[in-house]
């Protein structure tokens, strides 16, 4: 029994002696997995990718504002909209004139006859804003970025076109503004590193040629317009292979193909059409990519 007792011990002192020679080997471990769990690089990585995020975020709502103007003033029937809420509103003037509102007679007659030009100007100062916050973001960007492998050649591309678009601003050149809004949108998508970003790079290409197609031809530049629909062909095949869904595929591409034709028959109402089912179907893609991805 004696024996048996000593035995015993003697295993359990092994034991004991074993595990605290393993002890530090497993506190190591430990301390290595929490290490890499708050890494510094990891963690600014990560900033760089969230500030990439606006940035596209707030450049593709720049974009939708200065569509909604560009073709205000390139097709004939969003004119003709737009002189009716004008002259709807002068009419409504007027009456408020009637009414014996002379103390707003002076604002009044300065409205009606500062026409669709004074209804732009706030547009104009809305969306300088909007430039004037990507400026910002870009500045926190390039710092962080710097530092990340990104070369000073390599950022000073943004940084001439996003100076080329403020330019656009203060010249109030509309389609000036939106080509360089949408050179900006296509320029960001190189500095995407996550693999998950990458993923819907080519479904964004496609939309930036897109993009960049039909802003051509509703300026006349059609040559250079059907150009720009080859690349959206090519880079649409790479991104049909990643959307997983084929009937969005197929919508896409018809819309696509569509809008070719659109753009080749010169009709800017039929250009305008295409060009939106094309927009939104490429965009429902990029959703859907993202967020498989995520």
């Amino acid at each position: 029994m004696q024996k048996n007792t000593s035995k015993t011990l003697r295993v359990f002192f092994y034991l004991l002696i074993l595990l605290i020679a393993l002890l530090p080997i497993i506190s190591g471990c430990s301390k290595g997995k929490s290490e890499s769990s708050t890494n510094p690089e990891s963690e600014k990585s990560k900033k760089t990718e969230n500030l990439l995020r606006k940035m596209e975020e707030d450049i593709n709502s720049l974009i939708e504002e200065l569509e909604k103007e560009f073709f205000k003033e390139v097709i004939p029937e969003e004119k003709k909209k737009e002189e009716k809420t004008g002259q709807a509103k002068q009419e409504q003037s007027k009456e408020q004139q009637k009414e014996g509102q002379k103390s707003d007679q002076g604002k009044s007659k300065e409205g009606s006859s500062g026409g669709q030009e004074q209804k732009q100007e706030p547009e104009w100062i809305k969306n300088e804003n909007k430039v004037e916050g990507i400026h910002g973001l870009w500045d926190n960007f390039r710092g962080e970025a710097a530092l990340q492998g990104y070369g000073e050649d390599e950022l000073n591309v943004f940084n001439e076109k996003l100076n080329q678009l403020t330019m656009m601003f203060t010249r109030k050149d509309l389609y000036g503004a939106i080509s360089a809004s949408n050179d900006l949108f296509g320029t960001l998508l190189g500095y995407y590193k996550d693999p998950k970003e990458k993923a819907a790079g080519p479904a964004k290409k496609t939309l930036f040629y897109i993009r960049s197609a039909t802003y051509k031809g509703l300026k006349g530049n059609y040559e250079e317009s059907q150009k720009d629909l080859l690349e959206a062909v090519k880079s649409w095949e790479y991104s049909k292979a990643i959307v997983e869904d084929p009937v969005l595929n197929k919508k896409t591409e018809f819309a696509v193909k569509d809008l070719i034709e659109a753009l080749k028959a010169k009709d800017p109402n039929l250009v305008k059409i295409k060009f939106t089912l094309a927009q939104n179907n490429l965009k429902k893609a990029i959703e859907m990519v993202e967020k498989g991805k995520s």
